[in-house]
């Protein structure tokens, strides 16, 4: 027998950040194409990784800018505000 499981404001908060951070992610992809994000993400992950410095929130978008045609860059800037 399956049982529903309660929710508590934490696992509902972490829900509707889980699916805004996929929409961003299918957003991205579609503004500057999956090969440039893909650029853009391994950039990222390699310049953080363990025992490099810890990112803080504005390094993925510098990322992307810098992997990016500044055609985009007013779009995707949007996207994190």
């Amino acid at each position: 027998m399956i049982t529903q499981q309660k929710l508590f404001p934490f696992d509902l908060h972490f829900r509707r950040r889980s699916i805004k951070l996929n929409m961003l992610i299918v957003e991205l992809s579609e503004l500057i194409g999956e090969k440039q994000l893909n650029i853009a993400l391994k950039n990222f992950l390699l310049k953080y990784k363990y025992p490099n410095a810890k990112p803080i929130s504005t390094d993925l978008l510098v990322e992307l800018l810098e992997a990016t045609d500044k055609s985009y860059h007013k779009k995707i800037k949007s996207l994190f505000e």
